[in-house]
C-alpha cells in the first residue's frame, strides 16, 4: 500500500507532538489500556485520552474493546506502509535508552506486572 504525499505530511503533523510520540513509543512495545498509559506517561487521563483521540483520527492506532477496557495498539495500516513502519522503528531506536523514555518504559514494566492474564484489571490506580 503506497500513501500520498498529502496522507504522509498529515500522520507526520500529528507526530510532531512529544506526547503522542510518546505514546507511539509505548504501544511500539504492547497494546495498552487507557489506564495503563496513564500511569505510564503521567499525564492525566481526558488528556491521554485525547491524545489517543487524535492519533487514532489519524488512522495512527486502533483499539479494540474488552469488557469496560478498550486496548490500544499501533495501526495494522501503519505496520505495513513502509516509509511509516520504518519511522516507527527508528523513533525507538533514537530513543530507546533516553532518560525520559527510560523512565516511561520503567513505569510500564511495573505497569504490566499488576495485569492479570495479560489482562488490565485495576483501572486507574489512586
Amino acid at each position: 500500500m503506497f500513501w500520498s504525499y498529502q496522507k504522509i505530511s498529515s500522520v507526520l503533523r500529528v507526530l510532531a507532538d512529544q506526547r503522542r510520540l510518546r505514546i507511539m513509543n509505548a504501544l511500539m512495545r504492547k497494546e495498552l489500556c487507557v489506564c495503563e498509559l496513564v500511569e505510564v506517561l503521567v499525564l492525566p487521563q481526558y488528556e491521554v485520552s485525547r491524545l489517543l483521540a487524535l492519533l487514532k483520527k489519524a488512522g495512527l492506532v486502533e483499539y479494540r474493546r474488552d469488557g469496560r477496557w478498550a486496548y490500544y495498539s499501533i495501526a495494522d495500516s501503519i505496520r505495513r506502509e513502509p516509509f511509516l513502519a520504518e519511522l516507527l522503528k527508528l523513533l525507538q531506536q533514537s530513543v530507546a535508552t533516553r532518560g525520559e523514555t527510560a523512565r516511561d518504559f520503567r513505569r510500564l514494566e511495573r505497569r504490566l506486572a499488576l495485569r492479570v492474564g495479560g489482562c488490565c484489571t485495576i483501572g486507574l490506580r489512586s
